[in-house]
């Protein structure tokens, strides 16, 4: 392995892993198909030789996603590897495939596996709309099977204009479920999302739902579960807290905030974290689809894209560059991406610019 290149790697902490593209649902937002048209599927012996590369590495966890996870062949098998050298392992998964098998592995490596689970609403007919109808019985016994083998598990919901009024019960409902809390994010308007524009959130909704994310942590605070969070991916919430409620923040608990939003810088591509396609070859992001190298050949790393990726994730890219809140916020480069095809315009998403 090339020296450079090695050095890279080594100080890459966490790998988002799109293990298959196969998938059992049809989600009508669903911004990862658009990278099956890019990147190939490989065999199994192929994913374990991914599997040992990564054993070589520093890599402290990996989260897995799809497609679907579940219907990787020899799914249960790559997961046992990781964990053996080492590696926590964090699933994405859509909750419909779940079975009694692949609960026993997790009972015994609970301290080594995280269980995120995607839903949308606390009501079946909010959430089939997007992801199918039956989904949400599916789900919802998946959670039920998973809190009785005492699994921790998290759930995940994609937050649009037609579920936002339902964000709010849907964090009690993961509350009283057991989950250890629920990671809220936006609808990105790539893949089949593309054709979605209309439900994307505007400004009054981003600061509609900032507020509840707000609340939410605040009462669960003083409810004694100080260890369920209502996250989020959207980097703008920090600017948004510390310009409305700067004067107040001790009464809000200044830790607390904290421990869940990380007021550090948002991205890291190729500076802490990396995503990898099912045949290995690495993305500085998901939605940047501009190939780095491959893990099976270091031969195929592009040094130049490497350092320009680092630069851009460091110093922000165009007026968020500039902005009082660039330290712990910088946007989303790959939202300036989406929207503009370059990287150089600021997160599109965001109205809190200040010098």
């Amino acid at each position: 392995m090339h020296e450079k290149i090695y050095d890279f790697l080594k100080n890459i902490k966490y790998i988002t892993w799109v293990v298959t593209f196969r998938c059992n649902l049809n989600c009508s937002y669903c911004s990862n198909v658009y990278l099956s048209k890019l990147f190939k599927e490989i065999n199994y012996g192929i994913k374990l030789e991914i599997v040992e590369k990564l054993s070589n590495l520093n890599i402290k966890e990996i989260g897995i996603t799809g497609g679907e996870p579940f219907l990787c062949n020899q799914f249960t098998e790559i997961v046992k590897r990781l964990i053996d050298y080492g590696i926590r392992v964090g699933i994405n998964t859509n909750g419909t495939l779940i079975k009694e098998q692949f609960v026993n592995l997790l009972a015994k490596e609970k301290d080594y596996i995280d269980i995120i689970i995607s839903l949308d609403a606390p009501l079946e007919y909010i959430n089939d709309v997007f992801r199918g109808r039956g989904t949400f019985k599916k789900v919802l016994r998946t959670l039920k099977l998973l809190k009785k083998h005492e699994i921790p598990f998290s759930i995940a919901s994609v937050v649009t204009k037609t579920n936002l009024n339902y964000v709010d019960s849907l964090c009690d409902f993961a509350y009283n479920i057991g989950s250890k809390g629920i990671v809220l994010t936006d609808l990105i308007p790539v893949g089949r999302a593309k054709n979605l524009k209309d439900i994307i959130l505007n400004k009054k909704d981003y600061e509609r739902l900032f507020e509840i994310i707000i609340k939410k942590n605040i009462q669960y605070m003083f409810n004694g579960r100080n260890d369920f969070k209502v996250k989020t991916t959207i980097p703008f919430i920090v600017p948004y807290i510390l310009k409305k409620y700067n004067k107040q923040l001790e009464q809000i608990n200044t830790t607390r905030i904290k421990e869940t939003f990380n007021l550090e810088k948002y991205c890291g591509m190729c500076i802490s974290k990396i995503y990898m396609m099912p045949d290995g070859t690495i993305l500085p992001c998901l939605y940047i689809p501009d190939p780095i190298g491959n893990i099976l050949n270091t031969k195929l790393f592009i040094k130049k894209k490497i350092i320009y990726y680092r630069q851009v994730a460091r110093e922000s890219i165009g007026k968020c560059r500039f902005c009082k809140f660039q330290k712990i916020c910088g946007g989303c480069p790959a939202m300036s991406y989406i929207y503009y095809m370059d990287l150089n315009h600021g997160d599109p998403r965001c109205w809190l610019f200040e010098r």
